[in-house]
């Protein structure tokens, strides 16, 4: 507390606790902010909706107009409960179009909704033409999935049906990815990502927060947004790093944070006519830019020239941070970067780059075609009856009916998951079953909406 240090959590107890103390501050918050946007609801958890429930709609009496955006249908981050947080008010307005889906994508998709009344219709408004596919495997072939799957791309691509794969990637996702106990790993009536594509390795996805040199935060930010922001992001923090070391600390003796750095500059433009605040933030786009189009080592010694600059606003020059700023990780570290830059989560067939993720990491994404790999996820009763895999639990989904109103939390849970891996792809949606679950469940699957084809063992896998 000291350092100025909290939790999250803590942050909204004490937002909580100042409405109770000063009730008038919801009154000037709602003066302050007039419209008020939320987008994402679903994935709000109960603390943050109550605090914005209680600030901006004020039992209906705020003054601010409130309005809440979002897909229920998408919330998976905080499984079902999220359901019963996020409720609606007597006037709800439904947005059905979809200028993602194609149009037989968008009729499967629609049966995999959780939440759905009346007015409920995904409308595509995209062209497209090709049926969902379900490619089935057994356990002989099951690492010829994603192989296969890279195939039927290329050959889409080829007859000109794919047009999208120069604006949006391929990918492959999976719900659970690895295993934790050699048991599991050994039982082949488990299923997991890495049972797919052996070298999968979850932690690639994970850069670290901190690193001893400044290179290091620009080759590890977060790929798997791979945005302007993450990028960003990851450049302040090594400038945050470089002030740390210098022991530069802000007017209350804190560390510096991403916006009180940014104030710094920006109110000692204002007090002093300098001219520190908009070319910094200029900075940081290009160099954003330049570290998207793989110019890092260019962008490296651009921000090493910066750097006297940047500490030159804070009266001092690089002592402590030398090392930081100079040591070249590339050369000294060149084990570490290669492994990241070759990472297992990735695989090129033909020119055609496909990466290996989560249906987590996917979610808010737009993919030209999608694979999902069903996976093993609890086991639910018994024998022959025992379900663990999306084709089991949703089998009336995948035949064309909508949930039923008594089904379970995993089955709702399962629903949530393979809605938000489905509604990915533009143009191309497989789905991975293993063929016995196929032949138990889906034999009676609509041709005319689904394309199914079995996978066929690829000598040179």
């Amino acid at each position: 507390m000291s350092s100025g240090i909290i939790s999250f959590d803590y942050a909204y107890f004490l937002g909580k606790y100042y409405i109770q103390m000063i009730p008038d501050v919801k009154t000037l918050l709602q003066k302050r902010f007039c419209y008020i946007f939320v987008d994402e609801m679903q994935d709000m958890d109960e603390h943050q909706y109550d605090l914005l429930e209680n600030i901006f709609y004020n039992d209906g009496n705020s003054i601010s107009i409130y309005q809440r955006i979002g897909d229920k249908n998408q919330a998976i981050y905080n499984l079902v409960k999220v359901s019963d947080i996020w409720k609606d008010r007597d006037l709800v307005l439904p947005l059905n179009g979809s200028h993602r889906l194609s149009k037989p994508i968008a009729n499967v998709v629609e049966n995999f909704s959780l939440h759905r009344d009346d007015t409920f219709k995904i409308v595509s408004l995209r062209n497209g033409e090709i049926k969902p596919h379900i490619l089935v495997y057994n356990d002989d072939t099951i690492k010829d999935v994603i192989p296969h799957f890279a195939n039927i791309v290329n050959t889409y691509i080829h007859n000109g049906k794919l047009t999208d794969v120069d604006k949006y990637p391929v990918k492959v996702i999976s719900w659970n990815t690895e295993w934790k106990t050699q048991e599991d790993k050994e039982d082949i009536t488990k299923i997991r990502l890495v049972d797919y594509h052996s070298i999968f390795e979850k932690n690639m996805h994970k850069p670290k927060q901190d690193y001893d040199q400044l290179i290091s935060y620009l080759i590890y930010f977060d790929k798997e947004k791979s945005t302007l922001r993450s990028i960003r992001k990851n450049i302040l923090h090594a400038l945050l790093k470089v002030l740390r070391l210098e022991e530069i600390e802000d007017e209350n003796q804190r560390n510096y944070t991403k916006r009180t750095l940014l104030k710094y500059f920006h109110d000692k433009d204002l007090l002093e006519s300098s001219n520190y605040y908009e070319p910094f933030k200029l900075h940081l786009y290009n160099w954003s830019i330049g570290i998207i189009r793989d110019n890092t080592e260019i962008i490296w010694n651009e921000i090493k020239t910066y750097i006297p600059e940047f500490l030159q606003a804070f009266g001092q020059g690089i002592a402590k941070s030398n090392n930081f700023i100079n040591d070249n990780v590339v050369k000294e570290n060149e084990g570490m970067l290669t492994s990241y830059k070759k990472s297992s989560s990735s695989i090129k067939v033909d020119d055609l780059n496909i990466e290996i993720t989560t249906v987590h990491s996917a979610k808010g994404q737009t993919h030209c075609a999608t694979l999902y790999l069903e996976s093993f996820y609890h086991q639910d009763g018994r024998g022959k009856n025992a379900k663990s895999y999306e084709s089991q639990r949703l089998a009336a989904q995948f035949l064309g009916n909508p949930i039923a109103g008594d089904a379970g939390t995993r089955v709702k849970e399962s629903l949530r998951m393979a809605y938000v891996g489905f509604s990915r792809a533009t143009n191309l949606l497989c789905v991975a079953i293993h063929q016995d679950r196929f032949n138990n469940y889906l034999n009676r699957i609509d041709r005319n909406k689904w394309e199914v084809k079995e996978v066929v063992a690829i000598k040179s896998r």
